[in-house]
């Protein structure tokens, strides 16, 4: 629950920042800034020492390692249903980076700092959601957030096909 809350809270940060720096300093300034607190996160981790959770291996004790863990995976139901829950929690939050890009620029029309806007707007609602969920916690709410899910979905797919449109894209009135 934590981990989800200081995600969803770093999402915001890093969408207010960038949103910030696009719309005073252009593009490259987030490129630049997120180069440098790449290189402040290395530095502060090259002193931390660990003792190692395996023997070392060499490129054939890695693959080794590798096929391992795919064969472990195939025979394996639930670990197989948590790596695609994982690839497909990755696929949908980079869609959606794309689309806020897509939505900022070309649907509303707004300058690019908008996009990281957005996405602030996005990082704000996943803490709002993330501290409702740990009200919740210990309540019996299958059948109502199954409902929730599936009518939020509906609405998506009306949008996405647009039958959720007020007016035909063509006529200029609507612009």
């Amino acid at each position: 629950m934590v981990v989800g809350w200081l995600e969803a809270a770093g999402v915001a940060a890093a969408g207010l920042l960038a949103g910030v720096l696009i719309s005073l300093a252009g593009v490259g300034s987030v490129l630049a800034v997120s180069a440098g607190l790449g290189l402040v996160a290395a530095l502060v981790v090259t002193g931390l020492r660990v003792a190692a959770l395996a023997a070392e291996q060499g490129a054939d004790g890695a693959a080794a390692g590798i096929g391992a863990g795919l064969r472990l995976a195939v025979r394996q139901p639930r670990l197989r249903l948590m790596l695609a829950l994982l690839t497909a929690d990755a696929v949908v939050l980079g869609a959606l980076d794309l689309l806020v890009v897509i939505l900022a620029l070309t649907v509303l029309g707004r300058p690019p700092g908008w996009a990281g806007y957005l996405e602030f707007a996005f990082g704000v609602g996943a803490v709002l959601a993330a501290t409702v969920s740990a009200v919740l916690v210990g309540r019996r709410l299958g059948g109502p957030i199954l409902a929730a899910a599936l009518a939020f979905s509906g609405a998506l797919a009306a949008v996405a096909f647009g039958l959720g449109l007020a007016c035909p894209p063509a006529p200029p009135a609507c612009s």
